[in-house]
C-alpha cells in the first residue's frame, strides 16, 4: 500500500478504481454483472497459463496472465505469491515486495506468504527485514528446508555486514583519535618549545623527537640476532638486565620452594635411579632443595647441584647449611654457573671464576622449566652439559617434555553497559605472558592438543654424539641438517622418534627453527581467536613397572593429575573470527629458546603501546564498578539542584575512561579526563567513541598537579574552561596513597574545583595487620633461612584472599590512619602515631598487611580487606616484610604507623634511630613483655641477605641514570626502547633471562 496525492491509501498491486472504470467502459463490460462461473474459469485458465509460463521462464508473459487473474478474483493470495516470484525473476524487485506484503495481508498464517517477503526483500538488501519475515514463516513452518537455507544466507551476510560496519566504524574511531592525538602532540612541542624559549637553551634533538613511539611486530620473534658487534647501550642493557635477573631470582623461588607437587614427583623420580648413579648433575631452576633431594634419593651418588646466578647459590647455600642432618657429604654446590663449569682433566683449567668436577655426570636432573616452556634455557642446558659434563649414555629427568596448547578467546571488555572492546587491541605482551588460566575470563575455542614432544633423553644423546665425532653440532644447535636431535619428529641413530605432529620436509623448514609445522585444530565453539595457551607436560622417570603409569609433572592438567604452581603461558594473536566443527590453520614454530605460534595469514599487527595489565582486572571488578556508578549518579544529582548551568566534572586519572562515562550517563553537562599517559589518552578516546561518548567528554594528556583553570602568568592557556563541580579519582594503589592521590587532590581543591565542589570517593580509613607469611620447610628440608629473600623496599601487592593457606593473622586488625579527602591542608602534612597491638595467635610476625576502605559517599563504601569475601581484582593488599620475631597469645607491641603523603610505613618507636637492618620495615617494642629479651625472640633469619642488599644498593644508580635518560631525552630513550623491543622479541639470542627482558619492554612500551 502506497499514499496518493490527496493523502488516500492506494493499493498498487490491483487495478485503481479509476483506470478499471475507463477500461470497462472502453469494452462496454463490467465485472461486476459476468457470470461469477465464467469469471471463476478465466481465473482458473489465467492462473494455469501463467504456472506454465513461469516454469518456461516466460516471466513478462506470468505477470501478464497473474495479473489477469488478479483482476478477476483480487482475494486469491496464491494469485499474488506466485506473481511475486515471476517480478522477482524479471528483476522488478519492488513490485515482488509488494506482492508479498498483499500475500501476508490476505494470508498472514501462510508461511510461503513470509517466504516470498523473505525473497524479495534480500533482493532489495533488505536484510533485517527478510530475517524477520523468515522467522515467522519457520514459526509456522518448523524445519522448512527453503526457510532454513535462506535464514542461514541472511545472518551470514547480517554477520558480514556487521563486521564491516564495525571495521568502518573502527576506522573512522581511529582517525578522529589519531588526529586528536596529534593535536596533543602539538600542544606537547608547544610546551617544549616555551620552555627552552624561557631557558634560552636549545636541545640536541628535534621536537618531533618528542613524539617518537616503539614498534613491537610479531615478525621480530622469527629473526635471529644479526650477528654484528653489540653496541655500547645493548651492553650496559645487557649487563643491567642479567644483574636484574640475579636479584630477582632468589623472591621467584620462593613460589617454587613451596610447590610440594613439584617435590613430591621428582622425589618419586629420583628413587628409581637406584645404585647405579654414581654422580649427578642438578641444573636447578632456583629453590636450592632439587640438590639435596637428590642427595637424599640416591645417598651412594656424589652430586654436582648448579644454580643459574649469583644469589640463588647463596640462596642454595643457606637451604643447605639449615640441613645438617641431611646427608652432605656428597653434596656440591657449584659456586658458578653451568658454562664455568668443567671436567678435571678434559678441558684444561676451568676458566676464571669456574669450578671443576673430578667425572662426568651418568644423571642429569633439572628443573628448568618456565610457564613459557623454554624462557629459562633448558634446550641450550641440555646441550651443553651432554657435550662436555655427562656420560654418553647419561640418563636424562625428565626424558621427555610435550608442549600442549589451547585455543581461547580473552573475554572482550564489557563493563558496566559500556563497550570497552577498543581496550582489548591494547592486550598484547612482548612474550609469553603468564597467567593463571583458570582465573582469567576467557573461552575454550578448542580442545587441548598437542603441539611438540621434546625427547630430551634422545637430544642429549644425539649432542654428545655429534660433540665425539667433531662436528661441533648439538642436539639443538640452529642450522644443524637434523634440527632438534631429540625431537620427537625427526629419527635419531638412538631408536625412533615419539609420536607427534607431523613435521614437513628439511628443505621447506627455515634454519633458524628446530620445529615448523601446520596444524590443523578442530573448533569447538564459536568465538574470535584472540590467543593460544601453552603449557608442559614433563616425564621425570619412566614406568617402574607393567601396569604403572610413568612420573609425570605438569603446569596444567584439565584431565587432572600433578600439577605446579608455574603459571600457563598466554601468546596474544591479532584477532581471528573461528566458528565450532571447523578447522583453523596454527603455524608452530619453535627453537630452543621459545614457543612461537601464528595464524593465517599471520599476524602483522604493529604495536606501539601497551595497556597495564591491572586495567583490565579493574573493568572487570564489577563490585568496583557498580559502586563508582552509582555513587557519581548520586553526586550528579545532588549537583543538579544546584548548579542551573549543569554540572561540570574532573575524572582524575581516567585511564579508559570508564568513570567519564559514568558522569556522561548521569547526566553531567561536561566532563574533562585528565590521564598523565599520552597511550592510555588514546585508548580512552577509543572507548569514549565506540560508546557515543567522545563529544561530551574532553581527554587531557596532562598530570592534574600542573593543570589550571585560569592562564598561566607565562601566556600558557588554560587546561579547563571552567572550574569543576565533582570530581572524580580512581587513582589508589594497594597501599592506598601510593600514586599520589593526596597531592592530586590537593592541587585539584586549590586550582580546579569550584567552591563547594563534591569529591568521590569522600573518604577512606587504612587498617593494618600483623601477620606470619612465610615458608618453613620444602620436601622436608628446613627453608627458613630463604624467608630472608622476601624483603623490598617498598610494600609490595599481595592478593592474600587468594592465597589464604599460607599466610595467619596474628593480631586483630588496627586502624592506622583515616583521610577525610576534603581537608587537603590536613592530608598534606606528614603524620606518625603509635598502635598498641594485641597477638591472639602463635607465630613469627614477619610481615604487616594494609588494606583501606573507601567511602565513595554516604550509601556506599568499598573494602579491600583480606577478610571479607567477594572482593573484586582491582586491588590486592599491601604487604610490608619486616624483621622476623617469635610472638605469644596475650604479648602486646606497639606498632608506629607513619605517612610522608605517598606511602605509609611503619617503624621503630619514636625516638629510635632505624638502622640498615630494617630499612622500610616495621619493628616491634615489647610493652608487657618484659622479661624476655630480643635474642630469645629472633628466628636466626635476617630481614634481608646482606649481600643482596649491597648489590640492590649497588645498581641503584644506574637504574637511576637510566630513567633520567629516558625522561630527558628523546634520543637515549630511542635507543634504549629499540634494545628492549629486541631483547623481548628473542631473549635467548642474547643470554638474558625471558622474563626480565619481557618486563624491561613492557615499561619501555607502557
Amino acid at each position: 500500500m502506497s499514499t496518493s496525492d490527496h493523502g488516500t491509501a492506494v493499493d498498487r498491486t490491483v487495478c485503481d478504481p479509476g483506470s478499471r472504470a475507463k477500461i470497462e467502459d472502453y469494452y462496454g463490460v463490467r465485472l461486476k454483472d459476468t457470470d461469477p462461473r465464467a469469471l471463476a474459469f478465466v481465473v482458473a485458465q489465467s492462473k494455469s497459463a501463467g504456472n506454465e509460463a513461469f516454469r518456461t521462464h516466460r516471466y513478462k508473459e506470468a505477470i501478464r496472465l497473474y495479473s489477469q487473474a488478479i483482476a478477476g478474483d483480487e482475494s486469491d493470495a496464491a494469485l499474488y505469491s506466485n506473481r511475486s516470484a515471476a517480478f522477482l525473476a524479471e528483476g522488478l524487485n519492488d513490485q515482488a515486495l509488494w506482492d508479498a506484503e498483499k500475500c501476508i495481508a490476505l494470508s498472514p498464517s501462510w508461511p510461503k506468504a513470509h517466504y516470498r517477503r523473505a525473497c524479495a526483500a534480500m533482493s532489495l538488501c533488505q536484510w533485517q527485514g527478510a530475517r524477520q519475515a523468515l522467522v515467522k514463516g519457520l514459526e509456522l513452518a518448523p524445519g522448512d528446508a527453503a526457510m532454513v537455507a535462506r535464514l542461514a544466507e541472511v545472518d551470514w551476510v547480517l554477520t558480514q555486514r556487521g563486521a564491516a560496519r564495525r571495521a568502518q566504524a573502527a576506522v573512522e574511531r581511529r582517525g578522529v583519535v589519531s588526529r586528536l592525538r596529534e593535536l596533543r602532540c602539538q600542544a606537547a612541542r608547544q610546551a617544549a618549545l616555551r620552555q627552552f624559549k624561557q631557558s634560552m637553551t636549545g636541545p640536541r634533538w628535534d621536537l618531533e623527537d618528542l613524539d617518537w613511539r616503539p614498534t613491537f611486530l610479531p615478525s621480530m620473534k622469527t629473526r635471529p640476532r644479526p650477528r654484528a658487534p653489540s653496541s655500547p647501550h645493548s651492553t650496559l642493557l645487557r649487563s643491567y638486565l642479567s644483574s636484574l635477573a640475579d636479584l630477582a631470582g632468589p623472591k621467584a623461588a620462593l613460589t617454587t620452594l613451596a610447590d610440594s607437587r613439584r617435590w613430591a614427583q621428582y622425589e618419586a623420580a629420583l628413587c628409581t635411579l637406584g645404585a647405579a648413579a654414581c654422580h649427578v648433575l642438578v641444573l636447578e631452576s632456583g629453590g636450592g632443595v632439587l640438590g639435596p633431594l637428590a642427595a637424599r634419593a640416591a645417598p651412594q651418588a656424589s652430586i654436582t647441584s648448579v644454580q643459574r646466578g649469583r644469589m640463588l647459590y647463596r640462596m642454595a647455600k643457606q637451604v643447605a647449611q639449615s640441613n645438617p642432618g641431611t646427608r652432605s657429604e656428597g653434596l656440591t654446590l657449584a659456586d658458578c654457573v653451568q658454562a664455568r663449569l668443567a671436567v678435571a682433566g678434559e678441558e684444561g683449567p676451568a676458566p676464571e671464576g669456574g669450578v671443576q668436577v673430578e667425572s662426568r655426570a651418568d644423571v642429569l636432573v633439572t628443573d628448568l622449566m618456565d610457564h613459557g616452556v623454554l624462557g629459562l634455557g633448558l634446550l641450550p642446558a641440555i646441550d651443553d652439559a651432554a657435550r662436555r659434563l655427562l656420560t654418553p649414555n647419561a640418563v636424562v629427568m625428565p626424558s621427555s617434555l610435550q608442549i600442549w596448547a589451547q585455543l581461547v578467546e580473552v573475554s572482550p571488555s564489557q563493563a558496566s553497559g559500556f563497550d570497552l572492546s577498543p581496550l582489548d587491541s591494547y592486550r598484547w605482551w612482548p612474550g609469553p605472558e603468564a597467567v593463571q588460566l583458570d582465573s582469567l575470563p576467557h573461552r575454550q575455542l578448542s580442545a587441548p592438543f598437542l603441539v611438540d614432544t621434546l625427547d630430551l633423553q634422545a637430544r642429549a644423546r644425539a649432542a654428545a654424539a655429534a660433540h665425539r665425532c667433531g662436528t661441533g653440532r648439538g642436539g639443538g644447535e640452529q642450522g644443524s641438517e637434523r634440527g632438534s636431535g631429540g625431537s620427537s619428529h625427526e629419527q635419531s641413530c638412538e631408536g625412533p622418534a615419539l609420536p607427534g605432529p607431523p613435521q614437513p620436509p628439511a628443505a621447506n623448514r627455515s634454519a633458524a627453527w628446530e620445529l615448523d609445522v601446520e596444524l590443523s585444530v578442530p573448533t569447538t565453539g564459536d568465538g574470535r581467536l584472540t590467543a593460544v595457551a601453552f603449557w608442559w607436560d614433563a616425564e621425570l622417570a619412566p614406568a617402574a613397572g607393567p601396569g604403572l603409569a610413568p612420573t609425570r609433572l605438569t603446569n596444567r592438567a584439565p584431565d587432572g593429575g600433578p600439577v605446579t604452581t608455574c603459571a600457563v603461558a598466554l601468546q596474544h594473536l591479532d584477532g581471528v573470527a573461528v566458528k565450532g566443527g571447523g578447522a583453523l590453520s596454527l603455524r608452530v614454530r619453535r627453537d630452543v629458546g621459545q614457543v612461537f605460534f601464528s595464524t593465517s595469514p599471520p599476524q602483522c599487527r604493529a604495536r606501539h603501546a601497551l595497556v597495564p595489565r591491572w586495567h583490565f582486572d579493574m573493568v572487570r571488578d564489577e563490585a568496583r564498578n557498580v559502586a563508582y556508578d552509582g555513587a557519581i549518579s548520586r553526586a550528579v544529582a545532588r549537583l543538579k539542584s544546584r548548579r542551573p548551568g549543569g554540572v561540570h566534572v574532573l575524572d582524575m586519572g581516567a585511564g579508559t575512561g570508564l568513570l567519564s562515562m559514568m558522569a556522561v550517563r548521569a547526566g553531567a553537562a561536561s566532563v574533562v579526563g585528565a590521564e598523565i599517559n599520552r597511550h592510555m589518552c588514546d585508548v580512552a578516546e577509543e572507548c569514549l567513541a565506540s560508546n557515543g561518548c567522545l563529544g561530551r567528554v574532553t581527554m587531557l594528556d596532562r598530570d592534574v598537579r600542573r593543570m589550571a583553570a585560569e592562564p598561566g602568568p607565562d601566556g600558557a592557556p588554560a587546561d579547563l574552561e571552567r572550574r569543576v563541580d565533582l570530581l572524580i579519582y580512581e587513582v589508589f594503589d594497594s597501599g592506598l596513597i601510593g600514586e599520589g592521590v593526596l597531592h592530586i587532590l590537593a592541587a585539584a581543591r586549590e586550582k580546579l574545583a569550584a567552591p563547594g565542589a563534591l569529591l568521590v570517593p569522600a573518604s577512606a580509613r587504612v587498617f593494618a595487620q600483623p601477620i606470619q607469611m612465610r615458608l618453613e620447610s620444602a620436601a622436608g628440608f628446613d627453608v627458613s633461612q630463604a624467608n630472608r629473600w622476601r624483603w623490598r623496599p617498598d610494600y609490595e601487592g599481595v592478593d592474600l584472599e587468594e592465597c589464604r593457606n599460607d599466610w595467619v593473622a596474628l593480631a586483630d586488625p588496627v586502624e592506622v590512619f583515616a583521610f577525610d579527602f576534603s581537608a587537603s591542608l590536613e592530608n598534606m602534612r606528614p603524620a606518625s602515631a603509635p598502635h598498641e597491638l594485641l597477638f591472639t595467635e602463635a607465630g613469627v610476625v614477619n610481615a604487616v598487611a594494609t588494606w583501606f576502605e573507601l567511602e565513595l559517599d554516604e550509601e556506599c563504601t568499598l573494602s579491600t580487606s583480606p577478610h571479607r569475601s567477594g572482593k573484586g581484582p582491582t586491588w590486592q593488599q599491601a604487604v610490608q616484610w619486616v624483621r622476623e620475631e617469635r610472638v605469644a597469645p596475650g604479648q602486646t607491641r606497639v606498632l608506629i604507623a607513619s605517612h610522608d603523603t605517598y606511602s605509609i610505613s611503619y617503624a621503630l618507636e619514636e625516638g629510635a634511630a632505624p638502622g640498615p637492618d630494617h630499612a622500610g620495615g616495621v619493628h616491634f617494642v615489647e610493652l608487657s613483655d618484659g622479661a624476655g629479651e630480643l635474642e630469645d625472640r629472633a628466628t636466626g633469619v635476617p630481614l634481608v641477605d646482606p649481600v643482596w642488599k649491597e648489590a640492590f644498593d649497588s645498581l641503584q644508580p644506574l637504574n637511576s641514570q637510566i630513567v633520567r635518560a629516558c625522561v630527558q631525552d628523546p634520543l637515549e630513550y630511542r635507543a634504549i626502547a629499540l634494545e628492549a623491543v629486541a631483547f623481548a622479541s628473542r631473549p635467548h639470542d642474547y643470554d638474558l633471562d625471558a622474563s626480565q627482558a619481557t618486563d624491561f619492554c613492557v615499561k619501555m612500551m607502557g
